[in-house]
């Protein structure tokens, strides 16, 4: 009887941890606009040598990134954990999960 008590508490322990700790959709933005950051490499590595040119292209690598985030990036809260997807066109694919008060990216 006694074992199994503790188990309970230790189980509504874990999931109050859960729940408490679960990261917003700030969190997911934050790692995907990290994870993404290589838009932003990529399009300014397009004009080494020019310094100009690579500002630019750094500041059009971010906005692509953002514009990407914004438009197709949504993040649903399960109160456990919750899950970013991309939605386009009626597509939608899971490609973060947070849990814990940590984001894992499943696919980059």
């Amino acid at each position: 009887m006694k074992k199994t008590v503790a188990w309970i508490l230790v189980l509504a322990a874990l999931v109050g941890l859960a729940v408490w700790t679960c990261p917003d959709e700030q969190a997911h933005r934050e790692m995907m606009k990290e994870n993404l950051s290589f838009l932003a490499g990529g399009v300014s590595s397009l004009t080494e040598g020019n310094k100009t040119m690579e500002k630019i292209g750094a500041y059009a690598g971010d906005k692509v990134t953002d514009l990407l985030l914004d438009g197709c990036f949504v993040v649903k809260n399960r109160w456990i954990y919750s899950v970013g997807k991309v939605q386009v066109l009626g597509y939608s694919k899971r490609i973060t999960i947070g849990v814990f008060g940590t984001v894992v990216i499943l696919i980059i």
